[in-house]
């Protein structure tokens, strides 16, 4: 995991969304996720309660239930739920079958595989910045 660093862009983002907005992690990876986001310089943003990980639930995305966890945790609907990642499968379709808003982060710049319309599709995480913060850097 030591290819994973900062990135002063990710890290100015996240901290200023976090300033915004509730912010929480899904994931499916295979790695452990709260070193990941200690290499990116983003750990203390997210505390061990807000990383919903699917090796320690038992269950994946696209499965409703990991995304009903978190939102458990924050005490919220998915009609008052963002859901952002890069895959169209478990971070826009699933997310959106449930009643979240999604963006998608197509840095591939290939073309939507379904007719789902998620709130915002961009090229780069950076771009994120401006769509939920109407500011560029």
């Amino acid at each position: 995991m030591k290819f994973i660093t900062v990135d002063d862009a990710i890290t100015s983002l996240v901290i200023d969304l976090s300033r915004k907005f509730e912010l929480g992690i899904v994931t499916n990876g295979l790695y452990d996720p709260k070193q990941k986001l200690f290499n990116m310089g983003i750990g203390e943003i997210f505390s061990d309660d807000k990383v919903f990980h699917a090796e320690q639930l038992g269950y994946r995305k696209p499965d409703p239930r990991i995304y009903y966890k978190a939102l458990e945790y924050f005490n919220r609907e998915p009609s008052e739920t963002l859901f952002i990642g890069d895959s169209w499968t478990h971070d826009v379709i699933a997310p959106m079958e449930i009643g979240m808003e999604a963006i998608w982060v197509n840095d591939k710049n290939v073309l939507p595989p379904t007719s789902h319309k998620p709130f915002a599709i961009v090229s780069d995480i950076a771009e994120i910045r401006n769509v939920l913060l109407g500011k560029s850097v």
